[in-house]
């Protein structure tokens, strides 16, 4: 399956991975939204739930093969990426903390 790639995956303000050793900023930022509760993994599970109901997307009915193949894929996504979410965020509780610089917070180092 092809995965779809948020824009901010490109992020980049030319300082940051020089500036931390090559560390990816969207990753860092990332961590920082998620740490912070501004976005989290949950949130957007919640978000697509929303829209799956809303879409009314399960009751759609005469689709192609593959159309009814990718309805069940979508149908299955919230639940999968809770899951997902809890594992990382048991793997994220045992790793140290790190402190991290941002550049465009004038160098304040954010702890991730």
């Amino acid at each position: 399956r092809k995965q779809i790639v948020m824009p901010a995956h490109m992020m980049d303000d030319g300082e940051h991975e020089q500036n931390t050793g090559g560390r990816n900023l969207f990753a860092d930022f990332s961590a920082i939204a998620e740490k912070t509760g501004t976005y989290t993994a949950w949130d957007y599970a919640d978000i697509m739930e929303f829209l799956i109901k809303k879409w009314d997307v399960p009751s759609r009915k005469g689709l192609k093969p593959e159309a009814e193949e990718a309805q069940q894929y979508l149908c299955k996504l919230p639940d999968r990426i809770r899951k997902l979410a809890e594992r990382s965020a048991g793997r994220k509780a045992k790793q140290p903390k790190k402190s991290v610089p941002f550049s465009w917070i004038y160098g304040r180092e954010l702890q991730i």
